[in-house]
């Protein structure tokens, strides 16, 4: 074999594995650039999904508010104890159906409501309201609210699909912290369905 065609082997070896460099670097970006692209288009699809969750929660939640004043309404006053000045509930009814509570809880400085909803004896949501005071409800100079704090829990299924913590935070599915929030909350709840029942 000539020098020379041993030199035209060498650099047509040379351009065919540069050749197959830049093809080989195209498509890891082009197969970078496609998941780049498919993990946005999957996290603009869950912000779709949760700003869903909650528009049609709180429009369905809208509905049953409006309709409360057709509703039987029954109050229970939980008493005093060491945790509050006083705990009542307000208890709504469709028929047989349960369609809101209304949990009360004064303390000398603030207090916290907390609303569940239902919706054909499903858990819809539950929002709570927390009231902090800048003096004690019985101060005779009387006292303002000093802040509010909103927290929020949208169900599907039965199950907690978005928590938004009462500093705002959006906390989705699948955190240990997202688990013990929804087990917490059903919990509540089911304590607040017993204490409605109750003489």
């Amino acid at each position: 074999m000539s020098k020379c065609s041993t030199l035209l082997r060498t650099l047509f070896l040379l351009l065919a594995y540069n050749l197959y460099a830049s093809c080989a670097v195209y498509t890891d970006h082009a197969s970078r650039k496609r998941t780049t692209a498919s993990s946005e288009a999957t996290e603009v699809e869950r912000w779709q999904k949760v700003q869903t969750t909650v528009h049609q929660t709180e429009d369905r939640v809208c509905i049953l508010e409006y309709n409360l004043p057709s509703c039987t309404a029954e109050e229970k006053f939980l008493g005093v104890n060491s945790a509050s000045e006083g705990t009542g509930l307000d208890v709504y009814h469709d028929g047989g159906d349960l369609v809101k509570i209304c949990k009360s809880s004064c303390y000398a400085m603030g207090k916290c409501d907390v609303s569940y909803y239902w919706l054909s004896g499903a858990l819809l949501c539950v929002k709570k309201d927390g009231y902090d005071y800048d003096a004690p409800f019985y101060a005779e100079e009387g006292f303002k609210v000093n802040s509010v704090s909103r927290g929020r829990y949208y169900f599907q299924d039965g199950k907690l699909a978005v928590w938004i913590k009462e500093d705002g935070t959006l906390i989705l599915p699948g955190s240990l912290e997202f688990e013990k929030e929804e087990t917490s909350v059903l919990n509540d709840t089911q304590e607040v369905i017993s204490a409605s029942q109750h003489e």
